[in-house]
């Protein structure tokens, strides 16, 4: 069995295109998690009655985010994926953020993209093209969603294509160097 964090995320630095594998889809109260020993996704926790996910989760493979998982992913897709699906995507943005867990500050900023077949956000090719109030629900939902594990998300900016693909340029590096 292929090792799913170690595919190709075939990242075009021109396009912003890449692969991502979709951990937990939109509106989902469960989390799921890979489990890189069976290569399955395991159920980590489960969100509050009220409270899902708003688009699509998940990470780009080969790629080590600064707290040594591969690094995030919020898919705007029209609709949820299935666990485990393999989607070919367009970064759009970042949102830039810290998280404070027992007195340990870490960036933990997290990536957005649209599905590169998406039929209602063709148009969005920055995050200053999504609308403010899905920006502000993106925010509180990371607030809240980190608050539930006992850590503090503070978010600090936000940041176009550009800005995302630096990123996962530089989480690619740090994977191969592991």
């Amino acid at each position: 069995m292929a090792n799913i964090l170690a595919l190709s995320p075939q990242f075009n630095r021109t396009t912003f295109e890449c692969l991502c594998v979709i951990e937990t889809p939109k509106n989902s109260r469960r989390k799921y998690k890979l489990d890189e020993p069976s290569g399955l996704f395991k159920l980590a926790h489960m969100l509050p009655e009220g409270m899902s996910f708003p688009f699509d989760f998940g990470f780009i493979p080969s790629t080590r985010a600064s707290d040594g998982d591969p690094i995030d992913v919020m898919v705007l897709a029209d609709e949820p994926a299935a666990v485990g699906t393999l989607m070919e995507i367009r970064l759009i943005g970042v949102i830039e953020a810290t998280q404070v867990e027992d007195g340990e500050r870490e960036e933990n900023d997290r990536l957005l993209a649209i599905p590169v077949h998406s039929q209602n956000n063709q148009g969005i090719s920055t995050i200053k093209d999504v609308p403010r109030f899905v920006i502000d629900q993106l925010e509180n939902f990371f607030v809240s969603y980190t608050r539930m594990q006992g850590k503090k998300f503070r978010v600090k900016g936000w940041s176009g294509p550009r800005n995302a693909a630096m990123r996962v340029t530089r989480a690619m590096k740090k994977f191969k160097k592991d």
